[in-house]
């Protein structure tokens, strides 16, 4: 497969300045309601915002997890006497999967999964002893794919994969003496394209995932990877801001 058949085209910064330098540039009559530590808000730093299935808004802080549903804030933060509660107050990222469980990444304490009907939190975390365990308490960052296995990124860099079903995760991180590892360890940006493929931009190239093969195909070696966007006009084409 040659590689033009596949990316198209490429977005230098230049061209991604120009383009959001005319979206500034366009006047807008926006109005903003203010949301902060007088509504109930646990603390003004908010790390990821995220409305769920039911509508409500979900804000991570570095104090706590905060449901709003736009009149009042449900505040869930850690409790080191309640192996229920969320397992750190740290939250990085947050989304939620198709059975409606919400997921978040905390800066300490694992992947944590939400149960709206029991009210209650599960986590992942990091054991020495265990190779299916995580890989690092920190995780910055996790999604769901369109085969319902969840990838989450941690501070051990490279991505782990969890099998819900097994509750096992699977690691993979660059290899310099095999060519069909990931490129490099420092991921930037993770697409899902429109047949399911995962790719994966790094500080030193783009990755292909090969599920069958559990393997990665690599393109672009050597560029720093920052976005990847697939184009809804022409399905399998590319672009990428890169440098």
């Amino acid at each position: 497969m040659r590689l033009q058949n596949i990316f198209r085209y490429l977005l230098i910064p230049f061209l991604v300045f120009i383009t959001f330098s005319g979206i500034i540039a366009q006047p807008a009559d926006i109005k903003f309601e203010h949301i902060s530590l007088e509504q109930g808000l646990s603390q003004s730093i908010i790390n990821t915002i995220m409305k769920d299935s039911k509508g409500f808004m979900w804000f991570g802080t570095q104090s706590g997890l905060n449901k709003y549903d736009g009149y009042e804030f449900v505040i869930y933060k850690s409790n080191p006497f309640d192996s229920t509660a969320i397992s750190n107050n740290l939250i990085q990222s947050t989304f939620e999967d198709d059975e409606g469980f919400i997921w978040i990444g905390t800066g300490g304490g694992g992947l944590n999964k939400f149960n709206r009907e029991t009210e209650t939190f599960s986590y992942y975390r990091h054991d020495p002893q265990n190779p299916n365990s995580i890989s690092d308490d920190f995780v910055g960052f996790a999604f769901e794919d369109k085969f319902n296995y969840l990838w989450v990124f941690t501070n051990a860099g490279g991505v782990d994969l969890l099998n819900k079903e097994t509750e096992k995760f699977e690691h993979f991180k660059n290899n310099p003496d095999d060519p069909k590892s990931l490129i490099s360890d420092n991921i930037r940006w993770v697409y899902e394209d429109n047949s399911g493929t995962i790719w994966f931009g790094t500080a030193k190239g783009l990755n292909k995932f090969n599920r069958g093969k559990r393997n990665f195909e690599r393109f672009l070696v050597g560029t720093f990877i920052s976005t990847i966007y697939e184009s809804k006009d022409e399905p399998g084409v590319f672009l990428a801001h890169y440098w």
